[in-house]
């Protein structure tokens, strides 16, 4: 499979992408399961990293996952480098956000907000780099000064950007402009990974004849994990593979008991409603499941349902 050299490493194409209340252990662990080649934390925060908040400190990597890299967020340089350096021997590579659009991460002058301060961005990669031997990058979103701040970047020596076509103000509605990024790609000298309305093989395939160096899949590996084991066997075997749809409910079981393996009961099975919503789209007869999922409260009442659906799905077939 090809490879992005990332200072000493060699990195996949694609890979996880960092999503905050998704990408927790239990559902890196299932994406490793089906083959994907890197995955990231959710999003940390570094601040109440160095404080050891407790469910802070769990969404660091674990010791049998090496190839996950860790997503910081904050708005002060000497937090954010000091952060890094106490969790740098669990990161594949560190990555600091600077695209989150959500309101109360901006507040904090972070996320996003990062992005009307250049300077800022400047002072972290700096640190970071004089400090830290793992590579470096930053994850933006589309805006009027990003090729600036990129080039500048660059010259500190951050080793990859990734850019989401998406500007602040979209949030996560519309289109990822794909085109916008590709401009600002051109221009680097370093690896540009693509962010953003990547769902399927075919959009990481388009992405990456289009030019540029590797994706980061959010939402396509929210709702299927599975793509990860379909890219592999396009890329190893030639072949897109079918997901059937019996696949998908042994997933869903899958993925619940790595949830119980790490959580107490109740809250795996609240965690695990908004990934069974998720995972049961577009299944035949899955309406029914959706909706008395809201309302379960145990994990008996999880694997019932999941059960329920199966036979409905065979049924039908």
């Amino acid at each position: 499979m090809k490879s992005v050299k990332l200072k000493d490493k060699k990195i996949a194409l694609y890979g996880l992408a960092p999503m905050a209340g998704v990408t927790d252990y239990p559902f890196r662990k299932l994406c490793y399961e089906y083959k994907a080649p890197f995955c990231f934390t959710e999003m940390i925060n570094a601040r109440a990293l160095l404080e050891k908040n407790a469910k802070t400190v769990e969404m660091l990597p674990k010791m049998d996952e090496p190839r996950t890299a860790v997503q910081l967020f904050g708005n002060d340089p000497e937090i954010i480098c000091k952060a890094a350096k106490q969790i740098e021997d669990l990161a594949y590579w560190i990555d600091i956000n600077s695209a989150c659009p959500v309101r109360k991460v901006m507040k904090t002058g972070s996320g996003a907000a990062l992005l009307k301060e250049p300077q800022k961005l400047y002072d972290i990669a700096k640190c970071l780099k004089d400090h830290l031997e793992k590579p470096i990058s930053f994850k933006f979103r589309k805006s009027k000064n990003l090729l600036e701040i990129c080039l500048k970047l660059q010259e500190i020596g951050v080793d990859l950007i990734t850019i989401h076509g998406r500007t602040v103000q979209q949030g996560y509605s519309g289109s990822a402009d794909w085109k916008f990024v590709y401009g600002i790609k051109e221009k680097l000298s370093i690896p540009v990974f693509l962010s953003g309305d990547i769902f399927n093989v075919e959009s990481v395939i388009k992405a990456l004849n289009m030019g540029f160096d590797g994706v980061m899949i959010a939402r396509g590996a929210k709702e299927r994990p599975m793509i990860f084991d379909q890219l592999y066997a396009f890329f190893i075997e030639g072949d897109v593979k079918e997901i059937d749809q019996i696949e998908v409910i042994d997933m869903m079981r899958k993925h619940f008991d790595n949830m119980l393996n790490f959580y107490e009961e109740e809250r795996a099975v609240r965690k695990y409603k908004s990934f069974g919503i998720a995972f049961s789209k577009n299944l035949r007869k899955s309406k029914y499941f959706r909706d008395e999922l809201k309302k379960v409260k145990s994990a008996y009442q999880v694997f019932r349902l999941i059960d329920e659906l199966e036979l409905s799905i065979k049924e039908y077939s």
